[in-house]
Formats: C-alpha cells, sequence, structure tokens
C-alpha cells in the first residue's frame, strides 16, 4: 500500500542527496579538481553525517534491504533514505510513496556553483549538476530533473540554459539574490525567460544552502553558546533563520511582477519551493499597496496593464511546509496558489507531511484539496 493513495498527487519538491565526489565526476576533466566539495557540517555534526553517507553506500541497491527501506520510507532521512542517491532504488521508492510525479532538485550543489570565485568553475559546476540530475531521472518520466543555474554572467547563463533545456531538464532554478551586476529582472536576461516560457518549463526559486546571507552575522553574536540548527549541526537552519527564509524571494518575487518580466512573458511560470507560505497573504497586500503608492511616481508600475495579484494568480505557485496551515492560506489567498511537497529525503519534511497537511485542510473542499495536490502543480509545470 503506497503511502500516498486516493487521490492524484504531484510532488513539488523532492531531492538528491549529492555524495561528496558526485558532482565533480560529472564535469569536464579540466575542471573536477576545481570545484569545492559542500560542507558535511550542513546536515549535523561531521562524524554523524559520514557514518550515514558510509551506511548510505553500503545499503544502496541490495535486494535484501528493500523490505526495510519500503517499510520505513518516510522515516529513513538524509543518506539513510531509500533512494537518496541511487537510482534504481529511488525508482522503487516512488512506487512506495505513490506519487504522480515529482520534481527532483539536488540538495548541496546549487551552492557549490554559485558561491565558487571562479565564473568558469560556477559555470562548468552548473553544467556538472544538468548532467547528473538527467542521470539520476533517466528512465522513469515521473522524475522531473531541476538544474541551477548561476545569473553572474548573463550570456552563459543563457547558454546553459539552453544546454539544460535541451538535455531534458523540467525546471531551472535561480537565486533570488542578483548578482551586484545586473538585477533578475534586466532586460538581458530576457532571452532566458523566453527561453523557459517557450520550452514550457518553469523557473524555479528554492531554499539553498545560502543561510548566511539571510540575516546579518552580528545575530550570530547573541550570547547564546551551544544551539545546534534543525539538523543537530550548526550551519543550515535554525529557528532565526526561519523567520527570514521568505525574505529575497519575496522581492525577487515582487521585482518579476514591478519590472513587467511578468507582462513580457504571460506564459513564464514561477515556482517558490521550500520557502514556506505563510507570508504569502501580507505580500499579496504589499504588492497591492505598491501599485497603489509608488504607481504615482514609478512609470514601470503604473503602466502594469493588470492589478499585481492578478500576475501572482495566473503566474505564481508556492510550496507551504507542513508546519503551516494550508487551510487558512486558501481561505485568504484563494485556492490557485498553493502546491504540496514531500521534501523528500530531507528531515525538514517531516516524517508524515501528507498527515499535517490533511489536518489544517479539513473542511476545505475537495476542488481545493485537488489543486493542493494536484491541479496547481500541473498548471506550474504545463501538464
Amino acid at each position: 500500500m503506497p503511502y500516498a493513495e486516493g487521490r492524484l498527487f504531484y510532488d513539488a519538491d523532492s531531492h538528491l542527496m549529492e555524495t561528496p565526489e558526485w558532482l565533480a565526476s560529472y564535469a569536464e576533466p579540466g575542471m573536477r579538481e576545481r570545484i569545492s566539495s559542500f560542507s558535511l557540517g550542513g546536515t549535523g555534526p561531521r562524524a554523524f553525517v559520514e557514518k550515514m553517507i558510509e551506511r548510505g553506500r553500503r545499503r544502496a541497491g541490495d535486494p535484501a534491504e528493500r523490505a526495510a527501506h519500503e517499510a520505513e520510507v518516510m522515516t529513513r532521512k538524509s543518506w539513510d533514505a531509500y533512494g537518496a542517491f541511487h537510482r534504481d532504488d529511488r525508482r522503487r521508492a516512488l512506487d512506495v510513496l505513490g506519487f504522480q510525479a515529482q520534481l527532483v532538485f539536488s540538495t548541496f550543489a546549487p551552492g557549490q556553483a554559485e558561491f565558487a570565485r571562479d565564473a568558469d568553475v560556477s559555470y562548468a559546476a552548473s553544467r556538472a549538476l544538468t548532467r547528473g540530475m538527467i542521470e539520476f531521472c533517466a528512465g522513469d518520466p515521473r522524475l522531473l530533473p531541476v538544474t541551477f543555474i548561476p545569473l553572474a554572467v548573463p550570456e552563459r547563463a543563457l547558454a546553459e540554459a539552453r544546454f539544460a533545456l535541451d538535455a531534458g531538464v523540467k525546471g531551472i532554478t535561480i537565486s533570488p539574490i542578483p548578482p551586484a551586476s545586473h538585477s533578475a529582472t534586466h532586460p538581458v536576461l530576457h532571452p532566458l525567460y523566453a527561453l523557459c516560457e517557450e520550452r514550457g518549463v518553469p523557473i524555479l526559486f528554492h531554499v539553498e544552502n545560502d543561510a548566511p546571507r539571510k540575516i546579518a552575522k552580528g545575530f550570530g553574536q547573541n550570547g547564546w553558546e551551544g544551539q545546534t540548527d534543525f539538523h543537530g549541526g550548526g550551519e543550515n537552519f535554525t529557528g532565526l533563520l526561519y523567520m527570514a527564509v521568505s525574505h529575497w524571494v519575496e522581492v525577487a518575487l515582487a521585482a518579476l511582477v514591478f519590472d513587467q518580466v511578468l507582462e513580457k512573458f504571460p506564459r513564464l511560470m514561477v515556482g517558490v519551493i521550500e520557502l514556506g507560505a505563510v507570508w504569502v497573504p501580507a505580500w499579496l497586500e504589499r504588492l497591492e499597496i505598491v501599485k497603489d503608492t509608488f504607481g504615482r511616481t514609478e512609470s514601470r508600475i503604473r503602466d502594469l496593464p493588470l492589478r499585481p495579484g492578478d500576475y501572482v494568480r495566473r503566474q505564481i505557485r508556492v510550496t507551504p511546509y507542513p508546519t503551516e496551515d494550508v487551510g487558512r492560506l486558501v481561505e485568504r489567498c484563494g485556492p490557485d496558489l498553493f502546491m504540496f511537497s514531500s521534501d523528500f529525503p530531507h528531515v525538514e519534511g517531516g516524517r508524515n507531511p501528507l498527515k499535517r497537511f490533511e489536518a489544517s485542510l479539513a473542511g476545505r473542499s475537495d476542488p481545493e484539496k485537488d489543486a493542493f495536490y494536484a491541479g496547481n502543480f500541473a498548471r506550474l509545470m504545463g501538464l
């Protein structure tokens, strides 16, 4: 009996758990040594993580492990999870999960690409990620590969987007924090958006390993020593970072509206993944305030043919965390914006996200639930 049954489920967020050598192995030979590995401390104490990776390698692809994996498909997390990094195991895990399809993101590679100090390394890592994700998802149309493309060099970003789309990626993630030289909405990047619109592939924003940029460093100097993050480590996701997790994406999405990118590319879809959704109602109100107030002096805003909320409902979809009240969000914002996600196999997804979502959706209509679990994802992906 699958974990999810009784209706159609599309999963807007799942992950590959890369091993330390994984990304570089897909790069051109001359670039492999130049791509830095990720920090093991991002998912817990280093010794604990190393043992988890070793245990995951030992179990991966072993038929003798299948029964235990299937019995604990939602409780084994990170590299311990079924199909965390072994592609044949992942296909069987998806059978057990019962999702019709799921977007598959990497876990660490975006940081390895974006934070590289050399543009050649950055874009080599991006291309390696595309190759690796395509191979991991190959052979199963339910697994929808996602890549990450840095925007620092627009012509190279466009070249990588074209390579990725030709290779078969189903989503392109970009950072909500733009490079210093240009906004993500600058006309130099419009060819990238035109290409995604033409191919029917969404632009995605996803929580990434960029926590130090979300809040000022001084907030960490608070006199409280020994506080661990959500994973038991110290580098990734703390309570204060949760308070700021959506800040940059709120700004980036507003820029897509106000700078008329969504107006110029009306069939371009945008997904906001693993950045929560409780911010959406107030954000929608602020968009309307900006239109009516700053539209008096800013022509780009004044000349928008539609209301800001109309662009959002037409082109943007958001995944709530399972700890958030989706029923209340639907009541406040309507049924068209929010999508189900499992975050499999990350710890943040919890052991039973469906139970939490179902509890918060109690009292909502079947069409509203269908929109959350499947319809809004189908709209995002052009299914």
